[in-house]
């Protein structure tokens, strides 16, 4: 099945990646004029945290301009999953749970694949020293995001049966508890 981009939010993420680089560029300035002027520390404080802004803005910007190119943001199968960000489909052998424990019960806000061995799926993947970091950073886990037309909570239940239905298939990796059913409003869709 076939999930496709939130077109408006990241027409916004594209927009805010690119303002990351202004701010950026401000930042580092400043920087430049306040080691002019004898300033070392705050100098030093504003030019990192300038080039951080700048190199971080490019990463968003150029990511969002990839799926603006892309309409589909994700596509869940029987055997896996693709996702534009991971060079190569993700099979269901490599994920150990589809959950965001960061979120209130049965209502998550991010779709979050925890993998079963991250650094055999880094190199399996061959992501890049940027998606390494990212990667690194995210703690192993793959951050899928929440821009997408279908709410968040529809994709992870569709993905939770999928990798259930896959480990009683008879594969050896083991899920984690099922969240409950979100209760209350359902979530209106984004188009």
């Amino acid at each position: 099945m076939a999930i496709y981009d939130d077109r408006a939010a990241t027409r916004w993420n594209f927009l805010f990646g690119l303002g990351l680089v202004v701010v950026g560029i401000a930042g580092v300035y400043m920087g430049s004029g306040d080691l002019a002027a004898g300033s070392a520390t705050l100098g030093w404080v504003y030019v990192g945290g300038g080039v951080f802004l700048v190199l971080w803005g490019i990463r968003g910007a150029f990511q969002a301009a990839r799926r603006i190119r892309r309409p589909t943001r994700l596509v869940v199968g029987n055997r896996g999953f693709e996702y534009p960000d991971v060079p190569g489909p993700i099979m269901w052998d490599e994920v150990a749970t589809v959950s965001d424990p960061a979120s209130p019960e049965g209502r998550p806000r991010m779709l979050r694949v925890q993998l079963g061995d991250p650094a055999t799926f880094a190199e399996r993947h061959a992501l890049s020293l940027v998606e390494r970091f990212v990667f690194r950073a995210n703690q192993g886990d793959l951050f899928i995001g929440r821009d997408m037309a279908l709410p968040v909570v529809e994709v992870e239940s569709l993905m939770r049966r999928h990798l259930d239905e896959f480990n009683r298939g008879g594969s050896s990796a083991v899920t984690a508890p099922v969240r409950a059913a979100p209760r209350g409003r359902r979530p209106s869709r984004k188009r």
